[in-house]
């Protein structure tokens, strides 16, 4: 069960189509991998043919459970105090992990640290010193912003 409410989740997984772009037949990403759809990574055993255009019913299926296991993993990374988990932090995790897988985002100690202790402003700043920041940098700029914002 994701713990963002339903206009949250359409307005992350908004933004997160807007910055992935989307291709109907599989190409290349900026890392070299196999990729279609919204920025799915395609594996081996998944069957996905070169040269082939996927009808956009089945990448659209095929985001809703990438986005589904990236929030999960968001959730697991997410560490919070009995208040619970803020929903707007969340959602950037969500789109980080989607991006960067959980792992590339668990390498963020510094500003999983600061959102631990609701230091939302070190958390941007972590978010802009990073690998990812430069590789990146619009998308970074844009969540890093999203996160300073919230109190």
């Amino acid at each position: 069960m994701l713990l963002m409410e339903a206009n949250l989740i359409e307005k992350t997984q908004d933004r997160i189509k807007k910055h992935e772009g989307y291709r109907n037949t599989v190409y290349k990403c900026s890392e070299g991998f196999r990729t279609i759809g919204y920025g799915h990574r395609c594996f081996e055993d998944e069957g996905w043919v070169d040269d082939k255009k996927y009808p956009k019913e089945v990448l659209e299926k095929q985001f809703k459970v990438d986005f589904n296991a990236a929030a999960r993993a968001a959730e697991k990374l997410y560490e919070h105090d009995s208040t619970g988990m803020n929903p707007r932090v969340l959602s950037i995790l969500t789109e980080m992990v989607f991006q960067l897988g959980q792992a590339g985002v668990g390498k963020f100690k510094k500003m999983l640290k600061a959102i631990a202790i609701k230091d939302y402003l070190e958390a941007s700043n972590q978010m802009l010193d990073s690998r990812w920041a430069k590789q990146t940098p619009k998308r970074a700029e844009n969540l890093a912003s999203e996160m300073a914002k919230i109190v």
